[in-house]
């Protein structure tokens, strides 16, 4: 499904700009930007995740658009064409992790896809979610993988 997927996708890609790079099987970053400059819609060749944590942004997927809340998860599948819009002068903090399809697809097992969320988002048009209830839970693993990504030993060596 995942290759019939990218195929189609394929004719449409051409018109916009493949934008980042993941050298790695994926890759957490903690964004603030005090103010974004426009972006221009592109697409990636890797997942991608985002958990918002200011206000104010729209964000582009696909053809739709939605008024973001703190606390929101935005998936961005391999080859979706997106961006965030935001008014002048908007705060933008975020955390955005990248994924590799490759990585996903490797540790996925007959019973469990890891890609099924991103492919059920494309299927659904529905890009958005809002885990509310999970959202302190969600917030402090990001800023412990953050925390042990920034230390030497072990943890670094297994997340970088």
């Amino acid at each position: 499904m995942t290759g019939q997927n990218d195929q189609a996708n394929q004719g449409c890609l051409t018109e916009y700009m493949s934008q980042g790079y993941l050298k790695e099987d994926f890759r957490l970053f903690h964004l603030d930007d005090p103010e974004m400059r426009p972006i221009d819609f592109h697409y990636h060749t890797f997942h991608k995740i985002i958990v918002l944590l200011s206000a104010g942004t729209v964000y582009s997927i696909e053809g739709k658009s939605y008024v973001l809340e703190p606390g929101d998860m935005v998936l961005v599948g391999s080859g979706c064409i997106h961006r965030p819009e935001l008014p002048d002068k908007t705060r933008y903090e975020r955390f955005v992790l990248y994924i590799s399809p490759e990585h996903l697809r490797a540790l996925s097992t007959l019973d469990c896809d890891l890609e099924t969320c991103f492919l059920l988002a494309r299927e659904s048009g529905s890009y958005v979610l809002r885990p509310a209830g999970e959202m302190s839970r969600l917030m402090g693993l990001l800023s412990r993988l953050e925390a042990a990504s920034a230390q030497p030993g072990f943890g670094q060596d297994v997340l970088c």
